[in-house]
């Protein structure tokens, strides 16, 4: 006969505490009407008091549910050596019923009813002891909005040109520095850098570029920078440009079209390189996109009663923005760096001694270069026009926009008077 082994005494398990007078859950007393029911949903973290349509929030609390009707009840465990702490009491309810401060009377009359009064008046006691800096503050749900600017300064931008670092400083605003690729390069042709630009560049995660033949020795510098974490954005890419005698013109920021593009491919590149500030820099992008967009129907209905004119310059910087505005080019060279021929110069003059409006641009400080001759032959006067590849002459007075869309607003009026006066 085998050995009886005496049985081990049961497990206590945590007794449910319910009201007598209560009936099945899901009812309430005595069988029980709707509007007196109290139930502490599991895992909602909120006590739901019906009879006046007012919910009071507390913080979740993590329970097992006991029922199928998912009703958390109240349950009383003998506590081990292990889990016994000295805690404060929790708060004395008031004999006169007065709720604690904050909690709906309709909520506190349901839960003196269902007898759950102690029970948040000790999770009151620890919502109350949480730290502050434990407890949450974002937002559940929904789109989170744009990232908080970073104390730091954010990640290091670097631009080739002036137009591409003021969008990327837009677009990057609270989220990174931008700074110029080179200090005191003459323009987006000459990137001779020092060892501090280079040193800068080592550092930088974000370079963006142009394109379309603009930085000459962009190649050379990368090499010698050796930053294996930099990411390049070239903002041309996907961009359509305006042709000059076959040649794509690298200038596309002077067109408001074109620079919408460059804007959107510089954003979609710094969301890329820096995903954990997509969205400010998504909404950044999209107000630059508004500015854009505004001041290039601006400058579409100053310039429409000009379409046709003929712009002569000494190398093609004014393409993209003739061709976004229907006016027409005849340039002496390409890039600057060229010299024009005798017969450069013959094929300007006939170009712009035909009828109609017709202009000399040329860049602020160059009136007396090549074109000078052409411009006394024609009895024109040469107009300054800002390419914006060598920097940004400040206008006078305060700037109510940002310097990119002031120089083109100024380039456009500067047009317009040239204009006026040569159909005079």
């Amino acid at each position: 006969m085998a050995a009886s082994r005496s049985a081990a005494p049961p497990t206590p398990q945590a007794a449910p505490l319910r009201r007598p007078d209560r009936g099945a859950p899901g009812q309430g007393k005595q069988g029980g009407r709707p509007h007196d029911q109290v139930v502490a949903q599991a895992g909602e973290g909120h006590l739901a008091g019906s009879n006046t349509g007012q919910e009071c929030s507390i913080r979740p609390v993590a329970v097992e549910p006991v029922s199928p009707e998912r009703e958390t009840l109240v349950t009383m465990v003998p506590a081990t050596a292990a889990s016994r702490t000295r805690i404060p009491p929790p708060p004395t309810v008031p004999a006169a019923g007065i709720p604690p401060a904050g909690l709906p009377p309709g909520c506190w009359r349901s839960l003196r009813r269902a007898g759950l009064a102690p029970v948040l008046a000790a999770l009151l006691l620890l919502t109350a002891c949480t730290p502050a800096n434990r407890r949450a503050t974002a937002p559940v749900g929904g789109d989170p909005g744009p990232a908080a600017p970073r104390p730091s300064g954010g990640i290091l931008v670097l631009s080739s040109v002036p137009p591409l670092t003021l969008f990327s400083q837009a677009i990057a605003a609270g989220c990174g520095r931008v700074e110029p690729l080179v200090t005191g390069a003459g323009d987006g042709h000459d990137l001779h850098a020092t060892p501090a630009d280079l040193a800068r560049l080592r550092r930088a995660r974000v370079l963006v570029v142009n394109g379309l033949g603009l930085e000459h020795e962009l190649d050379s510098m990368l090499r010698a920078a050796s930053n294996p974490q930099l990411q390049v954005i070239t903002s041309s890419d996907g961009v359509i440009p305006a042709r000059h005698n076959g040649l794509a013109d690298p200038h596309i920021w002077l067109d408001p079209r074109r620079a919408r593009d460059q804007a959107r491919t510089i954003a979609a590149g710094l969301v890329a390189a820096d995903p954990g500030c997509a969205n400010r820099y998504r909404t950044n992008a999209r107000a630059l996109d508004r500015r854009l967009e505004a001041l290039d129907r601006d400058l579409a209905g100053q310039l429409a009663p000009w379409r046709g004119a003929i712009l002569g310059t000494p190398h093609a910087f004014a393409t993209s923005f003739a061709d976004r505005y229907g006016l027409r080019t005849e340039a002496a060279v390409r890039t600057p760096e060229e010299r024009p021929t005798p017969e450069d110069l013959r094929r300007v003059m006939a170009r712009l001694q035909g009828p109609g409006p017709r202009a000399l641009l040329v860049e602020p400080g160059q009136e007396g270069g090549a074109l000078a001759g052409v411009a006394r032959d024609l009895g024109l006067r040469p107009t300054p026009f800002d390419p914006m590849e060598t920097g940004l002459v400040p206008a006078p007075g305060p700037a109510p926009e940002e310097p990119w869309a002031t120089t083109l607003r100024r380039n456009t009026a500067s047009l317009i008077e040239a204009l006026r006066a040569s159909s005079r």
